[in-house]
This record gives structure tokens, C-alpha cells and sequence, in this order.
């Protein structure tokens, strides 16, 4: 029945034929499962063993046997760092040949491989394992298909670069070897091959937009952005062991994808040297930092390159040397430390050796460098250096130089320098720098600076120099002024200025000493200004981590001080207290803070002004003081005129002190109080129109106690006349309970004068700008109680007798028929000693302008210096201020009268 359909057609031979055919096939595929059983078991044996011996674990092993194919599956192999995994591997050939002494094998395909490998660890490992050498001669083909490979290219903790879809062929013909590969480094492609006879080997190697970040953190070196293209082919000949290498890469940076960077090379190696010609076109220096100078603690971090270069390499040393080229947009930084940046730089015969640490230039060209000297030693603290560098240069040309020092409170910038400099290994660089026009010295000229002097190889830790400054805004030189205290915050300063200055610098102490001069300044600060036509000072040492700042000499001559006006107050407290005690200025506080010694201060011909620049208060003034210094008593004298009087101060100031301090004496004799008109109309008081006022104030330490002051005045007032007219403001009337028209009326004498005395003493820490007006005060109220309480009334006004009059004049001198009746009074007031002479101005026109009041003044003074000539004593002289009573029809004049 089994034959019956469809073999049953066939004969009865034919059929048992058939039969006996299909027993047979069952008993041979029963045969030959009982075969495979043993084969499988026999492999698995066999392979596990080897891989115990050979330090491979497999996991699955099977064999089949009718392919002869074998099937590996989770391999693992370690070697030290290195690691490989294969889920699965498919061997052609027969389990006891691939494990023999001389084994063969047909074709191996691998999947699912995972390495880890490390070019830098020791591979002796993989080329020394003779198993494992023995199967990689064997194969004569070998696949891989989607790899994945974490290669480490560099030692330490660099990132590893991960490979992926990584895939190769190898193919072997005798002892003739093709291998032929690719990979994805991220977005970028690798591909290779790689071919070996018995004579030769050669390989290719093809990028295509490769992460430059992610290579360069490979390598151990710094990031830099952007997408890498490029080849490299390489072949070596056997039997001489000479091999050749070249190629190129270009480098696309995201942030301009329009510009390419270009790296080529061609080389060899022979005995182990390996010398290869580098061309480089706008090639970044930043990924190999780590190789390049150190300058004063810093470290490059941008930068490109253009020429050609040599590398020889022997021995894990290297050297780079080029003939010439050009290095653009260098700088160098560090945290905690100003950044120095170079435009380009051209060179010739550049040599480099980072393992000796050496880098010498025969010749270099510097333009628009931007250089910032610090003053602090600061050590970058999130960067490591090191300053074993040896540079030398030859030749330095720099120009467009931008030189900064930068100070603690500001920077001095010096611009367009040019010039040259030498640098001889092992010593410090000398350099002579200038501005680029230094000629001209007018008003209008540019500034011109001179540099010339050493520095070594870290400014902050030698340096010896010469500055010379010409035509050199005052406000550049600000941080250099000793005028830094919280004070001058807004504080302005103009003018011109030049200066000879030595500088020198040990250990991050900088030291200068020489001479400056300005001229037209001006210092502003909180509306008070000081000025100078010509200035000029000699100093040091001053400077930097100096204990004591040294200046010699401060001159000044046609120099002015306007002060801001405060108008008396309505009230004024009796006892100063030390919450209303005198400030130092801003300037005083400034020296003292920065410990300044200063020998000698001489001022001449100077102006003060209160409230207007020509609300002149004080005129030809002349200061000098001497050994000015902390806490110690500068010998002063101060001389001048004030209202056409003279005035002078002798004495002791302690200028830096906690408080100032003065011990001497300050007088005023017959000065017209006409320049008080201006601070009297602000206060709310009549202005006076007549009058001689002097005064002497003397102030000194008590003798018992060292810590207060005491002091005597005395002030007089002679013929003094005030304006007519109410003044319902006047501060007076509060602070005594008189008007001052009430005061100067009942207070005068039978020959109309005031006479003021009074003693002052108080806590130094207590001095007031009040003391004295609280002293006047109360001597004013006192005084006129006094006299109302004993009923005591002054004289009437004297008659005046009229003697002459001189018309206005513009500067011109007094006719000889004016001089003659002028002599006439002048006999007539010697005859007649208690007679006082009265100017008494009349004008004409519609006003009383500035430049009629100017004629009146000039025609009294000239009046009142022929009478001083004729030997009339000046306080006998009263001008009188012109006001609207003097208004006339008739001719502008001036009326000389006389009263007794």
C-alpha cells in the first residue's frame, strides 16, 4: 500500500529497488545525526578548550558539519584595557584545523562586534599571542558588518572616538593581503584601505566632514570647532624599512562656513626619523597649545598660521622648524590676567622644540599688537602653566602697538608705538619703542611716547625702562595721579602733560621716579576747580608695593582755585560738635591714604575765586610748603593780596593728619571788602560800598593738651558803608537779632571803625568752618548790648569836602593836569593826619554794566596809586562801590572828596 501511488506503477524489481533506497536514506540520516551529535560535541569540546587556552570565552558553539561551518556566538576577548566583543561569528573550517598548529581556515564573517581599543597601551598583547596570530595568517577572507569601535587614540583622559557602522573586507591571495574598510565618526564618514605584499605596504585613508571638537579631545588636545575633510596615503617598503607619507585635511568652521582652513603634508620616515613638509594656509594653532610658549603665565587660545614647516621626529622627540611665514589673530590669556593679542606676525627661521621647551626666531614683524601689562602679580588659578620657556628673537620690529599698564585704579594707554627690541636666550628683552608721529610738540599735537629700556622674560618679575611722554592728555594719566580715594569719583581732569620717568620692577614692586610737567590744567571735583597755566613736579620713588610714595617738588605757577560758595546760614549752632567737625578734602584724604611724602610745594602767582572764576577773592597768591608728610608739621607760608590788601599766612600746617591742624598766624590788613559783595547779596545781607578791613587770626596746639586748639582774632572794619535799602532775609537779624545796616552803624567808633577781638578753643576733632563765625557772632550780639546797655552812640557821618574829579579812563594813564590836582590833596592830607580821602564813582548811561564798573575800578586804582606814590597811607584810601545812587547825567567820574 505504501507503493501503491504513485510508485506502484513501476514493476516489482522497481519497486523493492526504491524501498531499499529509502531505508538506506533513513538509516544514513540516522547515521549521520548520530555523526553531527558526536561532531558538535566534539567542536564544542575542542573550541572551549582552545578558547580557555587562549584566553577567549565563548559562550555558543555550533558546528555544522555538512557545511563544514562553524558558529561562535558571545565572544569575549580582554587584553589589559582593550576589549573586543563578537555576538556572532561564522567560520568555514573544520574545528580540529582551526585549532592545530597550522591552522586553516575559508571565509570568516563576523556581527555584532563591539570594541574598545587603546593605541597607546601596550600591544604586545594582540601581536604576540600566537593563537590568535596564527588564525589572523590563516584567514584568507574576513567581513564585518555594523562594528561598533570606542577607539582611544591619546593616553591619559582623553575622550575615546566612537566609530559606528563600522564595516571592512579582507581578503588574503598568498601572502598578498587587501583590506578595504569604513565607518561614521557622528555625522562624518571614514573610509580606508590597506594592502600588503611581500615587498610593500600601502594604505589610503578618506574623511569626510569628521567633528574637529570631538577628534581633537581624541587626541588630548584643545577643542577647536568646525568639520575636518581630507586623505592620507602612506606606503612603506619592506625590505628597507623606508616609508612615505602625505596628504591633506581642510577644516570648515560653522561660525564662517565661507572660510577654509587648508593643512597639506608630504614626508618619510628612515631609521626610525620621520621628517615630513608641512604647508599650512590659515591653519588654527589652537588644538596644539600645549606645545607652543608660555608668555607671562599665559597660555595661547587662538590663533592661525600660514607658511611651510619641517617636523623631524626621533625618539618621542620632535622639532618644527620654517624658514618663514606669517601667524594672524595670536592671543594669549589666562584667568586673572589681561588678554595680549597680535594681529599678524611675519618671521623667518622660526625653531621649536616643546620637549626642551624652546622657541627662537632669527627675525619678526609684530603689527597691531594689543599688549596689557598687570601690576598684580595674580597666578591664573583654573589654569596650569608653565614658565620654563626659553624664547629668543633676534630681530623685533613691532608697529601699531597698543601698550597698557594696568594700575589698581585704572589703566595708562599708549597707542601707535613702534620701534624694535632684541631677545637673546637667556636674557631680557630690550626694546626702543616710540609713537609713530613723535615730531610735533603744539598745542594741537598728538600725544608722543619713548620707550627704551629691558624686560624680562615675566614683566612682573624684572624690569628696567625709560618713558618719555609728550603732549599727553592729563585724563590718560589719571591712574597714575595720587588723587585715588573714594572721594575723586567725579572728579575731571584736563590739560597737557609730558614726563621723563625711570621705571623699575622687582618682584611685582614697581618703582618710578623722574620729572612731569602739564600745562592749561584743570581738576574738577564736586564744583570746586583748581588750575594751572604751568605745572610741574619731580618725584620718587613712587609706585606699586611701596611702603611710602616720594615726591620732591610740586611747582605751579599762574594757578587758580574757584571755590564752590556756601552763603552764610540763618542759623548757626553756639557749641560745634564733632558731627559738624572740619572734613579733610578729598585730596588730602588721598595723599595721606597712599602714605605720600612730599618735600616742597611752591605756587605762585596764584587766584582764588569763589563762587565765579572772576569773583577774584585773593590774587598773586604765593604758597610754599615744606616736608609734607604724615602726621608731621609742614612749615607754610602763604602771601598775597586780598581787595588790593595784603594778606599772609606763617605757620605750621599738619595737612595729613586724622584732622588737619594749624599752629601760626593769618593776617589781612586794608583790603577793600568789595570781593565779599557777591557771598553777602547770596546770604541776603547789603552789599558794602566803602570800607578797609584787616584782621589777624592766631592758632595754635595748648600746651597741656595736645589734643585742642586755641585761638585769637581780632578783626577791623574802618568806614564801612553798606548799601541802602531792606534786606529782609538777612541771616543776621536771626543769629544776633540785628540787621547787619544796624550792627555796622552802632558799632563804630568816633572814627568810624570796628574793632573785633576774641579767643576761640576747642577739641581738634571738633574744628569747624562754624568756629569762627560762632565767635564773631557772639562777639557781635555781646558788643551791641553792651553799647545799647551803657547807651553809648557813635559820631555823626563826617562832613566830606569835595576836592577834585577824574573822568573814567580805559588803562590809561593820568594826565599831568590830574596829577597836579591830585597833589594838591595828597599835601592837604599830609598837613592833615586823621583826614581820610573817599573815591566816589559816578557813571551815566541806562545800566550799570560789568565793563563800567571795570572803568570805575581802574580809574580808582589809578587815583589810589598816585596818592600812595605821594606817600597817603592806604587805609586812609576808601573807594566807594559803585551801586544805582551814583547814577549821574552828567560825564562818568570819579569824585575825590575829603572828611576828617
Amino acid at each position: 500500500m505504501i507503493f501503491r501511488h504513485p510508485v506502484g506503477l513501476f514493476p516489482a524489481a522497481a519497486r523493492w529497488y526504491l524501498a531499499a533506497i529509502a531505508m538506506l536514506s533513513l538509516i544514513s540520516v540516522g547515521i549521520h545525526l548520530v555523526v553531527q551529535e558526536h561532531a558538535q560535541q566534539q567542536a564544542e569540546i575542542l573550541i572551549k578548550q582552545w578558547g580557555v587556552q587562549s584566553g577567549v570565552e565563548i559562550s555558543n558553539v555550533r558546528y555544522h558539519l555538512l557545511r563544514n561551518g562553524l558558529v561562535l556566538q558571545n565572544i569575549h576577548i580582554q587584553r589589559q584595557r582593550d576589549s573586543l566583543d563578537i555576538q556572532h561569528m561564522l567560520i568555514q573550517a573544520n574545528p580540529r584545523l582551526l585549532i592545530s598548529e597550522h591552522p586553516r581556515l575559508g571565509k570568516v564573517s563576523m556581527s555584532g562586534v563591539t570594541a574598545t581599543l587603546h593605541m597607546q597601551g601596550d600591544r604586545s598583547s594582540w601581536l604576540n599571542a600566537p593563537r590568535l596570530k596564527q588564525l589572523w595568517l590563516a584567514t584568507s577572507h574576513l567581513s564585518l558588518q555594523h562594528g561598533r569601535l570606542q577607539l582611544y587614540v591619546a593616553a591619559g583622559k582623553a575622550q575615546p572616538l566612537a566609530i559606528n557602522k563600522l564595516a571592512f573586507d579582507l581578503s588574503t591571495q598568498g601572502k598578498n593581503r587587501f583590506l578595504r574598510g569604513s565607518g561614521h565618526l557622528q555625522q562624518g564618514t571614514l573610509q580606508w584601505q590597506w594592502s600588503q605584499t611581500e615587498t610593500a605596504r600601502q594604505g589610503y585613508i578618506h574623511w569626510q566632514q569628521l567633528d574637529a571638537q570631538q577628534l581633537c579631545r581624541a587626541l588630548h588636545l584643545q577643542a577647536l570647532k568646525g568639520d575636518l575633510s581630507g586623505e592620507l596615503q602612506w606606503h612603506e617598503t619592506v625590505a628597507s624599512k623606508h616609508a612615505t607619507i602625505s596628504g591633506q585635511t581642510t577644516l570648515l568652521t560653522r561660525a564662517e562656513r565661507v572660510r577654509m582652513h587648508r593643512l597639506a603634508w608630504d614626508g618619510s620616515k628612515q631609521d626610525d626619523q620621520w621628517q615630513i613638509n608641512m604647508k599650512a594656509n590659515a591653519w588654527p594653532l589652537l588644538p596644539w597649545s600645549n606645545f607652543l610658549p608660555t608668555i607671562a603665565d599665559r597660555k595661547l587660545t587662538a590663533g592661525q598660521v600660514e607658511g611651510t614647516f619641517h617636523w623631524l621626529h626621533k625618539d618621542k622627540h620632535w622639532l618644527l622648524s620654517s624658514e618663514q611665514g606669517k601667524l594672524y589673530d595670536i592671543t594669549y590669556a589666562a584667568a586673572g590676567l589681561p588678554t595680549w593679542y597680535w594681529s599678524r606676525i611675519h618671521y623667518q627661521q622660526l625653531q621649536l622644540d616643546p620637549i626642551q621647551q624652546r622657541l627662537s626666531v632669527a627675525k619678526a614683524e609684530l603689527n597691531d599688537s594689543r599688549l596689557i601689562l598687570s601690576t598684580t602679580p595674580t597666578q591664573p588659578t583654573n589654569t596650569k602653566v608653565t614658565s620654563a620657556w626659553q624664547l629668543s628673537a633676534e630681530n623685533i620690529r613691532f608697529y601699531n602697538m597698543m601698550l597698557a599698564v594696568s594700575l589698581p585704579r585704572g589703566q595708562i594707554t599708549l597707542t601707535n608705538i613702534e620701534g624694535r627690541a632684541n631677545w637673546p636666550a637667556g636674557k631680557p628683552l630690550a626694546f626702543d619703542l616710540k609713537t609713530t608721529d613723535a615730531a610735533a610738540d603744539a598745542e594741537t599735537a598728538v600725544a608722543a611716547w619713548f620707550l627704551q629700556g629691558q624686560l624680562a622674560r615675566d614683566p612682573l618679575t624684572g624690569a628696567a625702562f625709560k618713558v618719555i611722554g609728550q603732549n599727553i592728555n592729563l585724563p590718560s594719566l589719571r591712574a597714575l595721579l595720587p588723587f585715588q580715594d573714594e572721594g575723586a569719583g567725579n572728579t575731571s581732569l584736563h590739560g597737557k602733560s609730558s614726563l621723563d620717568i625711570s621705571v623699575n620692577i622687582q618682584q611685582g614692586i614697581w618703582q618710578m621716579q623722574g620729572e612731569a610737567a602739564a600745562r592749561n590744567l584743570s581738576l574738577n571735583h564736586a564744583g570746586n576747580k583748581w588750575s594751572a597755566k604751568q605745572f610741574s613736579t619731580t618725584f620718587g620713588p613712587v609706585g606699586i608695593g611701596l611702603q611710602q610714595q616720594h615726591i620732591h617738588a610740586i611747582e605751579a605757577k599762574d594757578w587758580q582755585y574757584t571755590a564752590v560758595m556756601h552763603p552764610m546760614q540763618t542759623t548757626m549752632q553756639e557749641k560745634p560738635n564733632t558731627t559738624n567737625s572740619l572734613t579733610p578734602s578729598w585730596w588730602i584724604t588721598a595723599l595721606k591714604n597712599n602714605h605720600y611724602q612730599i618735600d616742597t610745594l611752591h605756587w605762585q602767582q596764584g587766584t582764588l575765586s569763589v563762587g565765579e572764576p572772576d569773583a577774584h577773592w585773593g590774587e598773586n597768591i604765593e604758597l610754599n610748603m615744606k616736608q609734607i608728610e604724615e602726621n608731621h608739621w609742614a612749615k607754610t607760608s602763604i602771601h598775597g593780596l586780598a581787595g588790593g590788601g595784603y594778606f599772609s599766612l606763617n605757620g605750621e600746617l599738619k595737612l595729613l593728619a586724622e584732622q588737619p591742624r594749624m599752629r601760626g598766624t593769618a593776617q589781612l590788613n586794608n583790603a577793600l571788602p568789595f570781593f565779599l559783595n557777591n557771598w553777602l547779596t547770596a546770604s541776603g545781607m547789603p552789599r558794602l560800598l566803602r570800607g578797609r578791613l584787616s584782621a589777624q587770626i592766631t592758632m595754635g596746639e595748648l600746651e597741656a593738651e595736645h589734643k585742642r586748639w586755641q585761638s585769637h582774632v581780632e578783626i577791623a572794619l574802618k568806614r564801612g558803608l553798606f548799601e541802602q535799602g531792606e534786606s529782609p532775609s538777612d541771616p543776621m537779624l536771626a543769629r544776633t537779632g540785628f540787621k547787619a545796616v544796624e550792627l555796622l552803624a552802632e558799632l563804630q567808633n568816633s572814627q568810624g571803625q570796628i574793632n573785633a577781638r576774641y579767643d576761640m578753643q576747642g577739641d581738634w576733632n571738633s574744628l569747624s568752618e562754624d568756629n569762627f563765625g560762632t565767635g564773631l557772632q557772639q562777639w557781635l550780639s555781646s558788643s551791641i548790648k553792651q553799647k545799647r546797655a551803657l547807651k553809648k552812640t557813635t559820631n555823626s557821618t563826617p562832613l566830606l569836602h569835595f576836592e577834585t574829579r577824574i573822568r573814567l579812563r580805559e588803562g590809561k594813564r593820568l594826565t599831568l593836569n590830574e596829577r597836579t590836582r591830585l597833589h594838591s590833596v595828597a599835601v592837604k592830607l599830609y598837613h592833615n593826619p586823621d583826614a581820610m580821602v573817599q573815591l566816589r564813582p559816578e557813571w551815566i548811561g541806562s545800566s550799570l554794566t560789568a565793563e563800567k564798573i571795570d572803568r570805575i575800578q581802574q580809574t580808582q586804582q589809578a587815583i589810589q596809586n598816585y596818592l600812595i606814590y605821594r606817600h597817603v597811607n592806604v587805609g586812609r584810601i576808601f573807594p566807594i562801590w559803585p551801586s544805582a545812587a551814583n547814577h549821574t547825567d552828567e560825564t562818568g567820574s570819579i569824585w575825590i572828596e575829603t572828611a576828617h
